[in-house]
């Protein structure tokens, strides 16, 4: 199945619950109605996540102490776009990682015109 067939099948998931997040239980569910088997699903969900169609998440749910209780697995639909932000976020918070990494040692000569030079590009 080629990519954009995937993904429109997958679109059909979401359409049908009217959000851009659902729970594993929700696709399972889906796409049992559909006469998919449970292997079937499997490969089908792998495919989607490789392919960077679906992002996994978790959903913790803890009592009243903080003690965790359950974990509900969450599929988000994902776009382009959505992977160019996820990205662009973590390239930011590298950049924020690494001045916090200079900062906090004695930098050299060449080492502060690097970072001028990087603060304030010509």
């Amino acid at each position: 199945m080629s990519q954009p067939d995937l993904r429109q099948q997958i679109e059909k998931i979401y359409d049908c619950y009217g959000r851009q997040k659902i729970t594993r239980e929700e696709f399972y569910e889906y796409l049992e109605k559909q006469g998919l088997t449970e292997q079937e699903i499997k490969q089908l969900l792998n495919t989607a996540i490789k392919n960077k169609i679906i992002l996994v998440g978790f959903r913790p749910q803890f009592d009243e102490n903080w003690n965790l209780q359950d974990v509900t697995i969450t599929l988000q639909l994902m776009t382009e776009e959505d992977w160019e932000i996820i990205e662009a976020v973590e390239k930011e918070t590298e950049r924020e990682e690494e001045l916090k990494r200079i900062l906090h040692k004695e930098p050299t000569e060449e080492e502060i015109k690097k970072i001028l030079k990087e603060l304030n590009p010509e």
